[in-house]
C-alpha cells in the first residue's frame, strides 16, 4: 500500500467492531497480524505497568547524567519502550475495548511514549529496535504505526 493511499484512508477510520471473543484480541487498522500472533500475558503486562513510573523516572535521570541509553543509541522514550515491552505491546496491539480498567492509564502512558518514539527516533533507531522490519518501506510502516497508536490513544481518552 502506498503512502498516499494510507494517508487518504487515515481520514476515514471506521467505528471499531466489538470483539466477539471472550479473550482480548489483537487489532491493528489495515494491518494483517500473523495468525499465531498473541498478546503478552496479563500478569506480565501488569508487572510492566507497575514498574513503568519508576523506570521512566530512573531512566530519564540516568540518561540526563550519562547522555546514553542501554543497548540502543536512541531517545529516552525508546529506552523506556524497550524496558517495558509487555505494556507497550499490549497498548499498541490490544483492541482498546479489551483493555482492563486497571491497565488503561498504563496503556495511555505507553501509547504517548510510543508516539514520542515515532516522532523523535530516526529510521535507523526504529529498525534497530525492531519497530520497522527488514523489507518494510519506512514511510508506509511509520505512518501506519503513528495512525494506529494515535487512534488507540484517542479511543482510550474518549
Amino acid at each position: 500500500m502506498s503512502t498516499s493511499v494510507l494517508v487518504q484512508e487515515v481520514l476515514y477510520i471506521p467505528t471499531p467492531i466489538p470483539n466477539p471473543k471472550s479473550q482480548p484480541a489483537a487489532s491493528l487498522y489495515r494491518i494483517d497480524l500473523p495468525a499465531n500472533f498473541q498478546l503478552p500475558p496479563l500478569d506480565k503486562v501488569r508487572e510492566d505497568a507497575a514498574r513503568s513510573g519508576a523506570i521512566a523516572f530512573t531512566e530519564l535521570i540516568r540518561m540526563q547524567r550519562d547522555g546514553a541509553t542501554s543497548g540502543v543509541d536512541a531517545q529516552a522514550p525508546l529506552a523506556y519502550n524497550m524496558q517495558l515491552p509487555n505494556i507497550f505491546k499490549w497498548s499498541y496491539y490490544a483492541y482498546p475495548d479489551d483493555v482492563p480498567d486497571d491497565l488503561r492509564e498504563g496503556c495511555i502512558l505507553a501509547l504517548r511514549m510510543f508516539i514520542r518514539v515515532l516522532q523523535e527516533c530516526d529510521e535507523d533507531d526504529l529498525r534497530r529496535a525492531g519497530h520497522i522490519l527488514p523489507g518494510q518501506e519506512f514511510a508506509v510502516a511509520h505512518l501506519a504505526m503513528v495512525m494506529n497508536a494515535g487512534y488507540k490513544l484517542i479511543r482510550h481518552l474518549m
